[in-house]
């Protein structure tokens, strides 16, 4: 038997895809890589 991947589902976190609670979440994931880059250069 195969395993099959089953589609993510964000509703229990987040109202929609077009959300504002997403996008926060989205913009801060980008400030923490930011931040994560500039500890990995030194």
């Amino acid at each position: 038997m195969a395993y099959q991947l089953s589609k993510w589902d964000l509703s229990p976190l987040y109202p929609g895809y077009d959300s504002p609670e997403l996008q926060s979440a989205f913009d801060m994931l980008e400030e923490q890589v930011a931040s994560f880059e500039g500890l990995r250069d030194k």
